[in-house]
């Protein structure tokens, strides 16, 4: 079986190394702490896999009380695997207990992390769903190879709207951290800024080349714009290029681990550290033996930092990494994950949430803009039921006013259509009894039914 090899920290700050094989835990120390200067942090991982199954992992963090960001120790436990699809999953997205999983039979399903259970399916695209995210647990937007953006309410799961625009597949999106604005980037190689709230595209750019990802930045200031093997950070108050990097090799994952540190990695197995305001390379080292198909961010804080950093690589290796030692090595050799563990299983895609965290629904704008479409929808419903019952009271008053008029003549037709049809009824039936049983009168020596008496 693969082994993975992972380090942690003892208390006196040496490391140890630990072999993580198939489907075991790796726990650096118990997760457990009766320090006063310690707090818990439970993050949740959500993976999809080729087997178009779905693996739930919790992980119990230990994090220092004077740095948000100095994670000592991570427990990672399997908590589900959930039999979602009849096909492979192709993305997957979190906000609180909520999880979505998009795959290549056309279906949505959401769950519920927290009780573990299949909360309901969504059905509205044709083709491969391929990127989905959360807005503060209010909604939710999904878009796929049928070139649509979808609005999903997450508290009652309607459509509230289809945003149309992109001619071909949408490779990503990302909503604004306002939830007013959205970018998307598709097939026809254009970036496309839409208006949440009226649901209509705001602004079109033509671009060389077909992107594959584009996020915003936690603070919304900057976004960033992945296309192969070259990443491009923009200002968002100029859409101009603030810095730009070269990879060697083709870049699969990136995220933003504060306003202005940015972590990427792809095929070349090396995770790389860099500071957009400086344009340098903070760290640069090997994370996994293979290519990285996934980095996420933890959960984040009030100053948009992340405690942790997850990765998974195309042999179902999955770590957890401390911010404070991305940022603060020196060299290859300190820079080592706190927990690790090998899901036996071929990664597709992965999510990072806080399974506690719960957001107030009435603050956001996108609940705002769907509250306007449910009145405007029921405005409609009325007007079209006052109109449906105006139509019957004019069709019942125009009936009852002919009768009272007009009623003479349609009523004598119709009696003396009956009164003759009841007469020709008769005759026919007069008739039939006569030609059934004749009378002896008419009856000939032809008819006779018996025969004479013989003398």
């Amino acid at each position: 079986s693969r082994i993975e090899t992972s380090m942690s920290e003892k208390e006196d700050g040496s490391k140890i190394v630990a072999e993580v094989e198939d489907g075991d835990e790796f726990d650096g120390e118990d997760g457990e702490t009766g320090h006063e200067e310690e707090e818990v942090l439970n993050v949740h991982i959500g993976i999809g896999t080729y087997e178009h199954a779905l693996y739930g992992y919790d992980c119990k963090c230990t994090r220092s009380l004077d740095s948000q960001t100095a994670i000592t120790t991570a427990k990672l436990k399997k908590v589900y695997v959930f039999e979602a699809h009849c096909a492979q999953v192709s993305c997957i997205a979190s906000d609180g207990p909520l999880l979505a999983s998009g795959s290549y039979d056309e279906q949505i399903k959401i769950y519920d992390v927290k009780k573990r259970i299949e909360v309901g399916l969504l059905h509205l695209h044709t083709g491969t769903i391929t990127h989905m995210e959360f807005h503060k647990q209010a909604s939710m937007l999904s878009a796929g190879e049928d070139g649509i953006i979808c609005v999903w309410d997450a508290n009652q799961w309607t459509n509230l709207k289809v945003l149309k625009g992109h001619k071909g597949s949408i490779r990503s999106f990302s909503i604004h951290p306002s939830g007013k604005l959205a970018l998307s980037i598709g097939s026809d190689a254009t970036l496309r800024v839409w208006n949440l709230l009226t649901g209509r595209c705001a602004f079109i750019t033509n671009r060389k080349k077909v992107s594959d990802i584009v996020q915003w930045s936690p603070d919304g200031q900057r976004y960033v714009i992945v296309t192969g093997k070259k990443i491009e950070v923009f200002d968002a108050a100029d859409n101009e290029v603030a810095c730009a990097f070269d990879n060697e090799e083709y870049v699969t994952g990136v995220v933003f681990i504060s306003k202005s540190m940015l972590a990427f990695g792809g095929y070349g197995k090396t995770l790389f550290v860099v500071d957009i305001e400086t344009a340098e390379a903070v760290a640069s080292f090997t994370a996994h033996n293979t290519r990285i198909k996934a980095i996420c961010a933890g959960p984040r804080n009030e100053d948009f930092s992340t405690p942790i950093v997850v990765t998974a690589d195309s042999n179902g290796i999955v770590k957890v990494w401390s911010c404070d030692d991305l940022l603060g090595a020196t060299d290859e050799e300190e820079i080592g994950p706190i927990s690790a563990i090998n899901t036996r299983s071929m990664i597709t895609c992965m999510t990072v949430c806080n399974p506690s965290e719960v957001v107030a629904h009435k603050a956001t704008p996108l609940n705002k803009a769907k509250k306007n479409f449910m009145k405007q929808h029921n405005a409609q419903k009325v007007e079209l039921l006052r109109t449906k019952a105006k139509k019957e009271t004019q069709k019942f008053t125009a009936t009852s006013k002919s009768k009272e008029s007009g009623s003479g003549k349609p009523a004598s037709k119709t009696t003396t259509s009956s009164s003759s049809h009841k007469k020709k009824r008769g005759k026919r039936q007069q008739f039939n009894v006569t030609e059934v049983k004749p009378s002896k009168q008419q009856s000939g020596a032809g008819l006779q039914t018996k025969k004479p008496k013989k003398k």
